[in-house]
């Protein structure tokens, strides 16, 4: 079953990157969830880390989006695929959060030497 859109609290003190994205986030702060939070690559709209979960211990990828009105639109598509998909055979999302004015997407970690390609 696909996950519902989170509850949205009407504030006026939402920057535009918390209020385009209230419906597609976690409420609670992702920087207690995740430990040990390093930089692992950047591209054009933002940057690659990896981290740990703190409850699972397991390694995850933080994908870091940048505050850029300009691609709100394609980030909130791609957020709502991840947020669809129910195929155990491709890349689970865990989540996604608004933390430090970047919007952080959260998906398990490849392991070296591991592939998409099918």
């Amino acid at each position: 079953m696909p996950r519902k859109p989170y509850p949205v609290e009407s504030d006026d003190k939402l920057t535009p990157l918390q209020r385009y994205f209230a419906s597609r986030t976690e409420p609670n702060d992702a920087t207690e969830i995740f430990t040990s939070i390093e930089p692992y690559a950047e591209g054009p709209t933002g940057e690659l880390r990896k981290a740990r979960h703190a409850l699972v211990g397991g390694p995850v990828a933080i994908k870091m989006v940048r505050d850029d009105p300009n691609i709100y639109e394609q980030k909130a598509l791609e957020l709502d695929m991840l947020r669809l998909n129910e195929q155990e055979n491709l890349l689970q999302c865990f989540g996604s959060w608004i933390s430090s004015n970047m919007l952080w997407v959260t998906c398990m970690s490849m392991r070296p030497g591991m592939s998409l390609t099918i």
